[in-house]
């Protein structure tokens, strides 16, 4: 596939950037989704895209188990017993989620929303119980 040039309207002092085609397909593909489809079904999509970057996937995979190791019990708390590390979201998921859903998600409520999406996504859990 050949790379389209997206320029960035909004930010008109930051350079044009090169985009793969399949990339630009994707969001565009997403935003007419987001507008028709119920949340859940769009969020498949989201993470299903993110997935297929292989690259990205290994990095985040090494990411994953450094934060597991690092977690002091199966609640996925840290060392100091402060605070409870429920799942590990790749930056392009969660900006996305962001972009799309921000109101649903404080509708819902921000930890009832994650432990929605790691129940339905086990893949980024790192906490061994919710």
């Amino acid at each position: 596939m050949s790379d389209l040039i997206i320029p960035d309207q909004s930010h008109p002092d930051i350079p044009t950037q090169l985009r793969p085609e399949w990339a630009v397909k994707a969001i565009d593909h997403l935003m007419a989704m987001a507008k028709k489809k119920p949340m859940w079904e769009v969020i498949d999509f989201i993470v299903s895209v993110w997935a297929k970057n292989t690259n990205r996937v290994a990095e985040f995979e090494r990411d994953k188990d450094e934060m597991k190791e690092s977690r002091a019990n199966k609640f996925g708390s840290n060392k100091d017993m402060n605070l409870r590390y429920l799942a590990e979201i790749p930056f392009e998921i969660n900006d996305l989620l962001e972009t799309f859903y921000m109101d649903d998600i404080e509708a819902m409520g921000r930890k009832n929303f994650w432990r929605e999406f790691v129940k339905r996504y086990k893949y980024f859990q790192i906490s061994e119980k919710l």
